[in-house]
């Protein structure tokens, strides 16, 4: 029979951050960002799975939508790159590499409550912004005129000829194209005006060039999305301009601004017409840099931004018991995540999986010979058919080293259900109430996770058993990998000092509740796999996440029926993951600008 002790010293971790669940906030595992939920002391209510659509009630769009920071550099970097001979562009990109990295990049923000968020959602300006906007902007304008020969290149042979009747067209003509670059739309005559004014001298001064090449990099169009709309299409909203549309559809398939292919359909208003539309979505889907966003919207949306380092705890004693000869290196929770988002970019946009193959793949995407080691596969090549797991235990997205490993020397159900249940589910979790931490039980110091998860919050009558009788059973369902993702039938206990204590068979047998009145129990994460995703909350929970990655914003279940509804059906119906992105990006809600603000009491 175990004796009761006091907590020993090990156990603190999971109080600390795994029972956060009962401490008022649940606490992003991997981020650290503590985040709120619905009222304290009520159990879980399942996020909706269905969305209903009122095409006449639309949710307003942000009043004006600031580039993130690695958006801006690839702006700037496309204004050097399409400006200059290839060999000139990439010596001026090398010299602004420090204004570039001096640009402080957007925060993860929260986006609906307990939710986690997304980047695109940090709309607050600070004046690290400003002092470093105007850096990059004077760092630009003097690397493009640091040398006659890219003045030249700037402006063409009219800049060297000797004729001065020629060098105020000459200026003119440089305004005009570097303009459209800048501010991803022509230039009216004014605008023309006013930067002639800015250059404020006769001759092709370098001096004045860089002035106005700088106004241009400090211009709100290029910092923002400025959006006037095209022509009003109901009382509350207007169609983008063709340019307006182009570079919505530039920043959210590349993170990036328009090519000279898409600038020219939206020059000759083509891209307003649905077929030319619908060729540059698959045209920019197809492209290279459409993994750039959908490679941040995956890190962003499954809470692995900020992973934390497994090999900071070597030297414990627990941890160092645990991992035996394995040797972590300093990356490999890099490579954890790496692993996840490859597999995810590898369904969206290589193979065109759907749902089902994301969240139940049984192949190993790990090109790092770590994570391949404990998934006991060879390294992924990144460009062959991804090997197959011969541990029929190591399917679905579940059981994934990223979201099995913890910052601890132990498991923590309590963490992974969170993690599963927010941040692959959508499922709102509750704020616990204040006096969750009063009272608590003292624990053997031979316990394995789940029976100090079981005891610390499963307690019959407790104020904790409601919401975590739905979080713990997703988190113990992966109790047969260990510290490193490594699949176990035993869990080793040892005390603070690494000293053996127990070691009993793992009990993986849950009964997850995917949906309420779901009670099939499953012996392990594997089984369930298909429950899960015949649930729909996993088609429901993209549809809602990349609504909050492309519009910065929670969703509005209401307001934004339509468009969610629009991608949940193609998914649930067994379309491709790509096809909600076409869906969505094709919508008429993503083609418009809504202006109306939600009325007072809304």
């Amino acid at each position: 029979m175990r004796s009761w002790r006091r907590r020993a010293p090990w156990t603190i971790g999971l109080l600390a951050s795994g029972f956060a669940a009962c401490t008022g906030v649940i606490e992003d595992p991997t981020s650290g960002v503590a985040t709120g939920g619905p009222s304290a002391g009520t159990p879980p209510v399942p996020a909706s799975i269905d969305f209903r659509c009122d095409p006449a009630d639309r949710a307003p769009d942000l009043a004006l939508v600031r580039l993130t920071g690695s958006q801006l550099t690839r702006a700037v970097s496309a204004l050097v790159v399409e400006s200059l001979p290839a060999g000139m562009a990439s010596e001026v990109l090398g010299e602004l590499q420090a204004a570039f990295e001096a640009y402080p990049e957007a925060e993860v923000a929260v986006t609906n409550g307990s939710h986690g968020g997304f980047r695109r959602a940090d709309q607050a300006l600070q004046g690290e912004h400003v002092s470093a906007s105007i850096a990059m902007a004077q760092a630009l304008g003097q690397a493009l005129t640091r040398t006659p020969a890219r003045i030249v290149a700037l402006l063409g042979g009219c800049a060297t000829d000797g004729d001065a009747g020629n060098d105020g067209a000459c200026l003119r003509d440089f305004i005009a194209r570097f303009g459209r670059l800048a501010e991803r739309a022509p230039l009216d005559p004014a605008d023309v005006e006013f930067y002639e004014g800015v250059y404020g001298v006769e001759g092709i001064v370098p001096e004045a060039l860089a002035d106005v090449i700088g106004t241009f990099a400090a211009s709100p169009r290029l910092h923002y999305l400025v959006e006037t709309g095209d022509e009003e299409t109901a009382a509350d909203r207007v169609s983008l301009a063709p340019h307006e549309l182009a570079a919505r559809l530039a920043l959210q398939l590349w993170d990036g601004v328009p090519d000279a292919e898409l600038r020219a359909a939206a020059d000759d208003g083509s891209l307003l017409t649905g077929e030319v539309y619908r060729a540059q979505v698959r045209r920019l889907l197809d492209d290279p840099r459409a993994e750039t966003p959908v490679r941040r919207f995956y890190e962003e949306w499954f809470w692995l931004t900020d992973p934390p380092s497994i090999a900071a705890f070597k030297g414990d004693p627990v941890f160092d018991a645990v991992r035996g000869d394995f040797d972590p290196g300093d990356t490999l929770h890099l490579e954890m995540r790496d692993e996840v988002i490859d597999m995810a970019v590898y369904y969206t946009l290589q193979v065109e999986g759907g749902i089902a193959e994301l969240y139940g793949s049984d192949r190993s995407f790990a090109r790092s010979p770590q994570v391949a080691a404990i998934y006991g596969v060879e390294p992924w090549d990144g460009v062959s058919e991804p090997p197959a797991f011969e541990d029929p235990a190591r399917r679905g997205i579940l059981t994934r080293a990223a979201f099995v490993v913890g910052n601890s020397n132990i498991t923590h159900p309590i963490l992974k259900g969170v993690h599963a249940r927010i941040g692959l589910l959508c499922d709102p979790i509750p704020d616990p109430p204040p006096s969750s931490m009063e009272n608590l039980p003292m624990l053997s110091v031979d316990l394995t996770a789940r029976e100090q998860a079981e005891q610390l919050t499963e307690v019959e009558g407790s104020e904790c058993v409601q919401c975590h009788t739905a979080i713990n059973p997703i988190g113990m369902l992966t109790e047969n990998f260990d510290i490193l993702g490594r699949f176990r039938e035993t869990e080793p206990v040892f005390a603070s000092d690494g000293t053996l204590l127990v070691e009993p068979p793992v009990y993986t047998v849950a009964t997850p509740r995917f949906h309420q009145t779901d009670t099939r129990e499953f012996e392990h994460a594997a089984q369930a796999v298909d429950a899960l995703v015949e649930s729909g909350k996993p088609a429901a929970c993209f549809a809602r996440t990349y609504l909050r990655f492309s519009f910065g914003r929670a969703e509005d279940e209401r307001r934004d029926g339509c468009v969610l509804q629009e991608m949940n059906e193609a998914l649930r119906s067994g379309g491709s993951l790509r096809t909600a992105i076409e869906t969505f990006v094709t919508s008429s809600r993503f083609r418009e600008r809504v202006v109306a603000e939600p009325t007072e009491g809304e």
